[in-house]
């Protein structure tokens, strides 16, 4: 029985669509803009496969994580 992928890098919700359209073949998504309210489909995160097919493969890009304190919750943003 496969007992599946585990890895230790960082990765975000983000990277499932990039994800799932080279897990489907289809054409690699641009990166978003800054200003990105015009732009039909782009993405700001990166396929998984390569860290899928190599769980020890470092990522080279860094990851941004903020956390808010608020009265009511903590927020991931």
């Amino acid at each position: 029985m496969d007992t599946g992928v585990s890895s230790r890098q960082i990765t975000e919700f983000v990277d499932l669509f990039p994800t799932l359209v080279e897990a489907a073949s289809l054409p690699r998504l641009p990166e978003c803009p800054d200003d990105s309210q015009n732009v039909s489909t782009c993405t700001d995160g990166k396929s998984l496969l390569p860290l899928i097919r190599n769980p020890n493969r470092p990522i080279s890009d860094v990851r941004d994580t903020v956390c808010a304190q608020t009265d009511i919750d903590t927020l991931n943003l």
